[in-house]
């Protein structure tokens, strides 16, 4: 990065202290550690990924049909099968989340798209 701006924060006193050790472990000041932590996150929330549309879609109402649709379109390249779009929707409803199973986004009919 050719362009810089200073930036101040106050973190807690048990991060410093674990920034400082990464420092002395690594050959990086703690400055390049944040930088690249920040990096990462901001683009990580940037990038588009199989699983991130496929679960975007189920959210809205999608269907595994409807899912893989869209996957296929965003991932032309993508091998993406029913299988790894139902695995998707099984993964979601175990963490908790209100995902309706595929037979009810199909009697739904909800789906919305972007």
């Amino acid at each position: 990065m050719a362009d810089s701006t200073e930036l101040r924060v106050t973190i807690p006193t048990e991060l410093h202290e674990l920034l400082l050790q990464e420092a002395a472990d690594t050959s990086l000041s703690p400055g390049e550690i944040v930088t690249d932590l920040l990096v990462a996150r901001l683009q990580g929330k940037k990038q588009k990924t199989v699983g991130k549309v496929a679960e975007s879609a189920m959210r809205r109402g999608a269907t595994n049909k409807q899912a893989l649709a869209l996957v296929r379109a965003s991932f032309p390249d993508a091998e993406t099968s029913a299988a790894s779009i139902a695995w998707y929707r099984t993964n979601l409803r175990k963490r908790g989340e209100d995902i309706p199973t595929d037979q009810e986004a199909r009697d739904a009919n909800a789906f919305t798209p972007e």
